[in-house]
């Protein structure tokens, strides 16, 4: 097992681990009507995730981030479930054995960075956890905001390979279950 530090805006004290969650389909689903209805949005789902998506994975999958910067103030940041959507289509055509974004839970190396991505991602918001999985991708967070119209498959690619950025910011993609060690701060 190894050690990572873990940012959770929910509420998870008390859990010793945490584990894939099947999303609720009625509570995330909106009908767009004349183009996709509620079985749609169900078969895609069960298709694509039959396993289920991590809480994490629910939010980056479908719903939105008012108040989600990067440190550059990026344009993308504002297109965030796209630029999901796109790296995860990279993900499955051409590195299918690395766990998705949207069942993994994200971690740091490190407590400093976990404290960074607090504190400049998340608006100061979260609890500090450190954590065990047994399985894991590292790869650099930076490249998710980087590049502009088609070089963004670019970078997803880059992302998926593990190769870096001229400034990394090293997330770790943990796959469930975590063991939680202990609330750090």
């Amino acid at each position: 097992m190894t050690t990572f530090f873990h940012v959770s805006r929910f509420d998870i004290a008390g859990i010793t681990s945490i584990d894939k969650k099947v999303i609720d389909a009625e509570y995330w689903y909106v009908e767009d009507p004349g183009k996709f209805n509620k079985e749609d949005y169900l078969s895609f789902l069960s298709n694509h995730f039959p396993d289920g998506v991590s809480r994490h994975g629910e939010q980056y999958m479908l719903s939105r981030w008012p108040n989600a910067t990067n440190q550059e103030g990026d344009e993308f940041v504002r297109n965030i479930n796209v630029l999901e959507a796109i790296f995860e289509i990279v993900r499955i055509y051409q590195f299918p054995k690395i766990i998705s974004r949207f069942q993994s839970f994200f971690g740091c190396r490190t407590l400093e960075d976990a404290r960074q991505i607090r504190n400049t991602t998340f608006n100061g918001i979260g609890k500090i956890y450190k954590v065990e999985c047994e399985n894991y991708f590292e790869a650099d967070m930076n490249l998710l905001f980087t590049g502009h119209h088609f070089s963004v498959l670019i970078y997803a690619e880059k992302y998926w390979s593990g190769e870096k950025s001229d400034k990394p910011f090293i997330e770790v993609l943990m796959e469930p279950p975590l063991k939680i060690i202990s609330l750090i701060e």
